[in-house]
């Protein structure tokens, strides 16, 4: 499928340049990429499961913004900054590498962890998760906090977190209303 795609629009191109007069990829589907086997919903209990066996408050402020918050994980829940907080509106300014600024309510769950990330930082503190580690391997680190809270890891832990939050507000909030 993604062959498929780089095909289709490097033809497009050759078109587009007059290169050639129509594409041999015009017609030609492609099909699609994700993987149902993948997915997993993270259910409430088994979130709070993770949030206890989550070893200090960074790993919380991770799994919660991921799972509660539907942040992106590393890139916005790594950049999330204090005064990227509202706290009297109940709001999270998110300034996404992916899709630029956008606003996001600051749901209870989500409230609850960052109330307690807030307590515990220090003074002067920049960012929300206090330890920087872009470097390190974050998926692997949370597959051991996983099988700390005996739950079995899932695929594309943080994916699949960010898909559960979005999948309990398209409930609540049907996109349709």
């Amino acid at each position: 499928s993604r062959h498929t795609k780089r095909a289709k629009t490097m033809m497009a191109e050759t078109v587009r340049d007059r290169l050639l007069v129509s594409s041999p990829f015009e017609e030609l589907k492609g099909g699609d990429e994700s993987n149902s086997d993948r997915q997993r919903f993270i259910d409430r209990k088994m979130a709070a499961q993770v949030l206890k066996a989550c070893p200090d408050i960074d790993w919380k402020v991770i799994f919660g913004l991921a799972r509660f918050g539907g942040l992106r994980c590393p890139s916005e829940v790594m950049g999330l900054k204090w005064t990227d907080i509202d706290w009297d509106a109940g709001r999270l300014r998110i300034d996404a590498p992916k899709t630029g600024l956008r606003f996001c309510p600051m749901f209870p769950d989500v409230r609850t962890v960052l109330a307690d990330a807030f307590d515990q930082a220090v003074d002067g503190a920049v960012f929300v998760v206090a330890r920087r580690m872009f470097g390190d391997n974050l998926r692997t680190q949370f597959n051991r906090i996983l099988e700390r809270a005996g739950i079995k890891p899932w695929p594309k832990p943080f994916n699949n977190c960010r898909a559960s939050c979005r999948t309990e507000l398209q409930e609540r909030f049907p996109s349709h209303v």
